[in-house]
């Protein structure tokens, strides 16, 4: 008889858990303002959705081209989440899940296809690349490059960036500059031969001068890709570059 009053008290106790959880569960409220985003323009924007709930809350999505401003959150609050240009030739749809304790809402976004542009591919970028050949011994030809070497370099680069098998050819090409900073046509073209002492250079510390040592021998930036030749004092370290300058909000 002990055994059977103790298994109606487990019984009760586990209903009466159970029924205490069914009730937290049925107390959570979850809505949201609107849950249907269609057509949204094809270079992008913004949507807002009010989030009312008295409890904690996540979101979670699948595309990189929209993201919230926030993926968790607690109570009301307003969500705004950023779309992203399509430059696709395609129609785009996702889905955006926000849930709280087993209550989901489903936030359903599509964006128009982009826009092709017929003239797209008659495009053409040249880009003007200026070597500046450090040297003490013109005779030392592992000092003074000769010019066929570096026009070679160029078309090795080119076949990179044009060919399908590399990426996607994107209409760029690195040419030899033609005239120099000044506007004189350079007696070889895309060369500079500089004359300088101090060689081999170290070029870790060439690359954080800040002296302008070395950066006073940068063509403009904006109109040329500068490019130094030298003997290293490492000679394991066949070349360095680095990352282009950017606007502090480009990313």
């Amino acid at each position: 008889m002990k055994i059977v009053y103790n298994t109606i008290l487990f019984t009760l106790l586990f209903l009466a858990t159970s029924c205490d959880h069914l009730e937290k569960i049925d107390d959570i409220k979850l809505e949201i303002s609107q849950n249907i985003f269609r057509n949204i323009d094809n270079n992008g924007g913004k949507i807002t959705v009010a989030i009312t709930s008295n409890s904690e809350w996540i979101i979670a999505n699948s595309a990189d081209w929209c993201i919230p401003d926030k993926y968790q959150g607690e109570g009301n609050d307003i969500l705004t989440i950023k779309i992203l240009a399509n430059t696709k030739h395609a129609n785009r749809q996702t889905n955006l899940i926000i849930s709280a304790q087993g209550i989901n809402q489903t936030i359903k976004i599509s964006q128009q296809k982009g826009e092709v542009n017929p003239d797209l591919d008659k495009i053409h970028y040249q880009l003007p690349v200026i070597f500046h050949v450090l040297y003490q011994n013109e005779n030392d030809i592992n000092q003074y490059i000769k010019e066929d070497h570096l026009k070679d370099v160029l078309v090795r680069a080119n076949h990179f960036y044009q060919s399908e098998k590399c990426g996607i050819d994107i209409n760029l090409e690195f040419v030899l500059a033609t005239k120099d900073k000044n506007g004189t046509t350079l007696p070889e073209p895309g060369v500079e031969r500089v004359p300088f002492n101090e060689l081999p250079i170290d070029c870790e510390k060439f690359m954080r001068d800040n002296t302008g040592k070395y950066t006073s021998l940068l063509w403009e930036p904006n109109k040329y890709i500068n490019i130094m030749v030298y003997p290293f004092t490492d000679s394991q370290i066949l070349g360095i570059s680095t990352f282009p300058y950017s606007l502090k909000d480009f990313f």
